[in-house]
């Protein structure tokens, strides 16, 4: 965050450095999309590595499975099962965590930046309120993902039913 701060905003002076809008613009929707790109830039960057390793565990996992072999029997091109067959299987569905520190570095307000100042000033109260409602966030979060994956990929709502005992 602090080499993608000197870089874009003190060298080259392309983005700002911090908060949410410029003085005066809070309902100017394209600057609060400038003051964004930092921040959503570190945070990308920050899990990218971890989705990476997990898509190549998952790749090696469904090059496994017998699909990928009638396929391969069936002659199809290796590129093709790999991007029409195993990607679409793999696709990730969690996103979540580490802004706490983005929004402090980058003086954004938000969640963290609330959790930061309670902890600062020892306001108990507003950060046990403020980790209940990350919490809470978290949770509904993964729920609809779980939901949209169980939409876009209908093997998973298969697994999930009890099996029927004649």
């Amino acid at each position: 965050a602090l080499v993608l701060i000197l870089v874009f905003s003190v060298s080259l002076r392309w983005l700002p450095s911090s908060g949410a809008y410029a003085v005066g613009q809070e309902n100017n929707l394209s600057d609060r999309i400038v003051h964004m790109i930092l921040p959503l830039a570190v945070i990308v960057t920050e899990h990218l590595w971890y989705y990476g390793y997990m898509v190549r565990n998952k790749m090696l996992d469904e090059v496994r499975a017998d699909y990928v072999l009638l396929a391969k029997a069936k002659g199809m091109k290796k590129s093709r099962i790999m991007i029409t067959h195993c990607l679409r299987n793999i696709m990730p569905s969690y996103i979540m965590g580490g802004t706490y520190v983005v929004e402090t570095v980058f003086s954004y307000p938000g969640i963290g930046t609330l959790a930061y100042e309670s902890a600062r000033y020892k306001d108990y109260n507003l950060l046990m309120v403020v980790s209940l409602l990350s919490g809470i966030i978290v949770i509904v979060c993964n729920m609809a993902a779980q939901i949209l994956n169980e939409r876009i990929d209908p093997r998973i709502r298969i697994s999930r039913q009890p099996d029927i005992q004649e």
